[in-house]
């Protein structure tokens, strides 16, 4: 997506949340459609920007006798999924700035890494970051990956038998391991991290035991 659509994008979006923060300051709960149409129009837009947006995709279009209050919730969604995009489209591009913005831990998780639509092979994650992991593939597998190349990652958790998957595009290969740029981040609960993603983390914390584990695995589930 080019700077100046998604330049547009933001600023329509944003255009639309004064519209209805100004209905808000003058008391008015509906409107006469025109917000909704205006969402719409804006939403089609976005997806055919970013068409490989799951979030986006399950934002549905607002119906013509749509609440202010709604308009307002929506179009907060849009937004939040969209600076989603922004983050990781330049995780993906700017590989050197996602290793200093994201912290990496040392894990050591069960995984698949998939080439293709039959081939997979084992291999296990040796550390994580919000947009990044590293694996050591089994055998000589390594040789098969080229820089650039997209794939998948399936990671398994022994402990509480929770997975996840992940779309990436190698970075690096090494004898210590392959880097992957992951597009969706990771589930923030797994790995440390800065900003809002810390404070998810932090709120985790002080919950032990099995409660945490079954928090965990419901978690990932839904990731």
């Amino acid at each position: 997506m080019s700077e100046v659509p998604k330049a547009t994008v933001f600023r329509t979006l944003q255009g639309l949340q004064q519209r209805v923060s100004a209905a808000h300051l003058v008391g008015k709960t509906t409107d006469d459609g025109e917000l909704a149409r205006d969402f719409n129009a804006l939403l089609l837009e976005a997806k055919e920007y970013y068409p490989q947006s799951d979030g986006l995709r399950l934002i549905e279009p607002l119906r013509p006798d749509a609440s202010i209050a709604g308009v307002a919730v929506r179009l907060v969604m849009m937004r939040r999924t969209l600076e989603t995009e922004c983050d990781a489209i330049h995780a993906m591009t700017h590989p050197m700035e996602e290793r200093r913005r994201w912290e990496r831990s040392d894990v050591d998780w069960p995984a698949r890494v998939v080439m293709g639509q039959d081939s997979a092979v084992a291999a296990k994650a040796v550390d994580a970051s919000l947009h990044g992991l590293r694996v050591v593939l089994e055998g000589a597998a390594a040789k098969n990956l080229a820089s650039g190349q997209r794939c998948g990652v399936e990671v398994r958790l022994a402990d509480n038998g929770a997975r996840f998957f992940r779309e990436a595009e190698v970075r690096h290969i090494a004898a210590r391991g392959v880097g992957l740029a992951i597009l969706e981040p990771l589930p923030a609960v797994l790995v440390q991290t800065s900003g809002e993603a810390a404070a998810a983390v932090a709120v985790d914390r002080p919950t032990r035991g099995p409660l945490r584990s079954l928090l965990v695995a419901l978690r990932l589930r839904n990731a």
